[in-house]
């Protein structure tokens, strides 16, 4: 009879931890997908008005302002840039999350990255669903080549968080430093 209860408790500690691994701790992956790096005609009136935003302390609760201290390193329009980076998130999951993702860190010029805006209201992801999300960095490039914006996108690291509808969060980390989908278009802010 001990025999049994022992075998019958190994049994469901096993389960009990493959369920916390598959549908808890582990359930959310990511891959970086693709990064759009554009200077558009809105980038530097984007960041004028984060700049702003962060100096009244009114910067909307979606965004950031990650290396800005209070004056923009140029007034040349031509020295910013947005960077739109993507990743895929999947759920292994039978639960439902609410998924969040933020900058975790950069490795390469940091200090030029002004602003991160994040998706607002964040992304739902069903049961073992697959889903899209993104963030956006305004960056002043005025002292970066192209290869070195390369550089500075492939240091960068993201965060994935998930909250599930029963229990516990999730999170997964992505790096960008196998990303090979850099779009980079530079464009006079003011013609």
């Amino acid at each position: 009879m001990k025999k049994k209860i022992t075998i019958a408790g190994l049994i469901l500690g096993v389960f009990i931890l493959v369920i916390y691994i598959t549908q808890i701790k582990y359930s959310i992956n990511g891959k970086a997908t693709e990064v759009e790096c554009s200077s558009w005609d809105a980038t530097y009136g984007s960041v004028v008005a984060s700049a702003e935003a962060a100096d009244n302390k009114n910067l909307p609760s979606d965004t950031i302002a990650y290396s800005y201290d209070n004056s923009l390193p140029s007034e040349n329009p031509n020295d910013y840039m947005s960077i739109y980076v993507y990743c895929d998130v999947k759920s292994s999951s039978i639960q439902k999350y609410n998924l969040k993702m933020s900058l975790s860190s950069a490795e390469k010029y940091k200090e030029n990255i002004l602003f991160i805006s994040e998706q607002p209201t964040g992304a739902d992801t069903d049961r073992f669903g697959k889903d899209n999300m993104y963030i956006i960095l305004d960056v002043y490039i005025g002292n970066l080549s192209d290869d070195q914006i390369k550089e500075l996108v492939r240091g960068l690291n993201v965060k994935i968080k998930g909250y599930g509808e029963f229990v516990g969060k999730s999170e997964t980390n992505i790096s960008f430093d196998k990303c090979d989908k850099i779009a980079i278009k530079r464009k006079s802010a003011v013609e």
